[in-house]
């Protein structure tokens, strides 16, 4: 369940989207705080395609591709050494926590963008799952929106 603005949603596992359960009446929704976001209703999951390299050689940099992002829009690439789930501003994310941002950026005029980090040698040896999240220019409220999960093997 994801809380916005008085408003329960609920993730529906299958088609990956978000849908209104129900409005919450203000000493209801006070239980929800923790989850509670200033931020719009969820977005459509996996909605930016987030594309690069299955694997990568500790040490050296990898390339990513975002597409099918806001336009002009600040987005993070986030990594993790396991999936689960989590909410970044109500928005539900397939990373487990800890997550760690490796690349920051903005969507250019199609939506798309490509960023780089240096894997860390620590790394040799494990999978890490990678997932963007965008910011929407100019929204109000202000919409997140999450990529697919991208699989990288470090070798």
């Amino acid at each position: 369940f994801s809380y916005c603005r008085n408003r329960l949603y609920q993730l529906d596992p299958v088609s990956g989207n978000t849908r209104f359960v129900m409005d919450l009446p203000n000493s209801v929704s006070s239980n929800y705080a923790g989850m509670s976001s200033e931020t719009g209703p969820p977005q459509p999951m996996n909605s930016v395609l987030l594309s690069g390299p299955a694997t990568a050689n500790p040490g050296s940099s990898a390339a990513f591709n975002l597409s099918a992002a806001p336009v002009g829009s600040l987005f993070a690439v986030l990594a993790s050494t396991s999936l689960g789930a989590s909410f970044i501003g109500g928005q539900p994310f397939e990373l487990a926590v800890p997550q760690y941002r490796v690349a920051l950026g903005r969507t250019d005029v199609l939506g798309a963008a490509t960023t780089s980090f240096v894997v860390p040698g620590v790394l040799s040896g494990r999978t890490i799952y990678l997932e963007a999240g965008v910011r929407e220019q100019g929204s109000a409220p202000t919409r997140i929106y999450d990529s697919n999960v991208h699989t990288v093997v470090v070798l």
